[in-house]
């Protein structure tokens, strides 16, 4: 019927089951050890120091009713212990071992309830759908690159290593936090998308890229103005990295598209934690917004190689 099909048991008559359902859960029973049940007969043990000590101002009579009291208890305790240990014996006989049921399902629950059944739905879409945002987060950001790599590189465009390693910074924490988030308490109606391969997330990406696009362009265009002309009108492609505004340029915007791509695409509700629930992914961002701000200003511009903006072109960098 075309039914996606979720089974759980202990694994006692549905081992087939659980192996033909496209999702397995094993669900274990806890037994009762041994051990508890000999730890539990030591407590109810009568003391015989203190029976003896009772029974030393007595007579002869007194002494043999004791010593006949301390042989039929040893009798009873003995009796108890071999009838708890022949119940054990029964039950785990009847109980289904940890290998039954987990081999033939893919998740176990160590509960007898069939509760944590939720549980693997609700990491099972935080899982899905973290993944699907990170395929969206790096290919918006793979198109940021290879525009920037290609298409800028052939009219000088160049990144400098100290350049390459504060973006690295700035944005490995976000990728960090971004995949540990966790799911919610509630499971919610709605589903996730199933694969990545839909109208919705190809519309997402192709136009989130425009927009960096006509960004970078617009930028690009804004620096060449105001950079000197070449003689021949072709750039050097072997040379070596010179502090430029088109290299300042380019790398401040990619950065902070990259940036606002792992805010935007940031999936949240209602099947992850939102943004503000999220501390340190809230804080990283807070923190790679922060650093991409002052990095146009003349005491960090110079350590990373990068060109003091003038007024009129931080303007024209904050707008876009």
């Amino acid at each position: 019927m075309g039914y996606v099909t979720l089974m759980c048991g202990d694994g006692t008559n549905d081992v087939g089951a659980l192996k033909q359902a496209h999702v397995g859960v094993a669900l274990l029973n806890e037994a009762t050890t041994v051990r508890s049940l000999l730890d539990l007969l030591d407590t109810k043990k009568p003391n015989p120091n203190g029976t003896i000590n009772r029974s030393a101002n007595r007579g002869n009579r007194s002494d043999k009713n004791t010593a006949n009291s301390n042989v039929n208890n040893k009798t009873t305790a003995s009796s108890r212990l071999a009838s708890s240990l022949a119940a054990v014996e029964e039950q785990e006989a009847s109980v289904v071992r940890l290998g039954d049921a987990s081999i033939a399902a893919p998740f176990t629950a160590k509960m007898s309830s069939p509760s944590g059944v939720c549980e693997i739905v609700m990491q099972g879409r935080c899982t899905l759908v973290t993944t699907l945002q990170m395929y969206k987060i790096l290919a918006i950001n793979a198109l940021i690159t290879a525009y920037s790599s290609s298409v800028l590189f052939l009219k000088g465009f160049k990144i400098s290593d100290s350049q390459a390693t504060i973006r690295a910074l700035l944005l490995s924490a976000c990728f960090l936090f971004i995949s540990r988030s966790k799911p919610l308490k509630t499971l919610s109606r709605e589903r996730p998308m199933p694969n990545i391969f839909n109208l919705y997330t190809l519309l997402t990406v192709f136009l989130q890229f425009l927009v960096h696009f006509y960004v970078l362009y617009a930028l690009t265009m804004e620096a060449e103005l105001r950079m000197p002309k070449t003689d021949d009108g072709f750039v050097d492609l072997n040379a070596e990295f010179e502090p430029s505004i088109l290299n300042t340029l380019v790398y401040l915007i990619a950065t902070g598209m990259q940036t606002a791509t792992l805010a935007v695409n940031y999936a949240g509700h209602p099947f992850m934690e939102s943004l503000t629930e999220n501390k340190p992914m809230l804080i990283s961002l807070i923190v790679a917004v922060v650093g991409l701000l002052v990095l146009p200003f003349p005491p960090f511009a110079g350590s990373l190689q990068l060109v003091s903006l003038d007024s009129d072109l931080r303007i024209v960098f904050f707008k876009h």
